[in-house]
């Protein structure tokens, strides 16, 4: 009986060791897949949407202020929303109101991009399981594309940029649909906007491209948690 235990005792010492491992490369996996589907999902939808409304930039979209949530909400809802499944109705507002309790980059400071108390967001529930969350993306004078924050599980946590939070960009100018930076070197990403240093809004916005880089995987280099 007594050697039972003990090699009871071995087994359960060794699964403890090795189960945060195992579940850390589960959790890095259905992250990945999560992001490239999602990813799919909309390149997918924007092509159909230029099939039937022509490029971003034939959207006459310089009526439109860089600051208006109701424009932001409009262009949603005629050039996005229909070519996807959603989950739950989209909202118009913060992601506070729209149920997250949180957002944190990798260094633990708290996240202004996405931030939970910008109001001028437009959030859509994707059939998934995943929620994006739009805005808008501007220079000085005018519109030129849209900001899209994926999270990989909705309101649910733990809501951090580059573990479940994302981002993309849509460029009205060229139509392009990419990961925010993805056109930096990868050891400029892994240095400056996928990392754990402190110090500003953009630190962890490189993640989704650091990922799509490796070819959908998340490496043991990444910045994990």
């Amino acid at each position: 009986m007594a050697e039972v235990l003990i090699t009871l005792g071995i087994i359960g010492i060794v699964i403890a060791m090795t189960l945060p491992s195992i579940i850390g490369k589960y959790q890095k996996k259905v992250t990945a897949e999560r992001l490239k589907q999602t990813y799919s999902i909309l390149s997918q939808a924007f092509l159909r949407s230029q099939v039937d409304n022509g490029e971003p930039r034939e959207w006459n979209l310089e009526r439109y202020s860089k600051n208006d949530s109701a424009a932001l909400e409009e262009i949603c809802k005629l050039y996005i929303e229909p070519y996807l499944q959603m989950n739950g109705k989209p909202k118009r507002g913060s992601l506070k109101n729209a149920g997250w309790k949180s957002y944190h980059l990798l260094s633990g400071e708290v996240s202004e991009r996405p931030s939970i108390n910008n109001s001028a967001m437009y959030i859509m529930p994707l059939a998934n399981g995943v929620s994006i969350m739009l805005s808008f993306k501007s220079d000085a004078t005018k519109l030129n594309g849209l900001l899209i924050y994926v999270d990989i599980n909705g309101p649910a946590g733990p809501n951090i940029s580059g573990i479940d939070g994302f981002c993309l960009s849509l460029n009205f100018e060229n139509a392009q649909l990419s990961f925010w930076n993805s056109d930096q070197p990868r050891d400029y990403i892994k240095q400056n906007i996928c990392t754990r240093k402190t110090g500003g809004v953009n630190t962890s916005l490189g993640c989704g491209a650091l990922i799509f880089k490796d070819n959908w995987e998340i490496r043991e280099d990444y910045p994990w948690k």
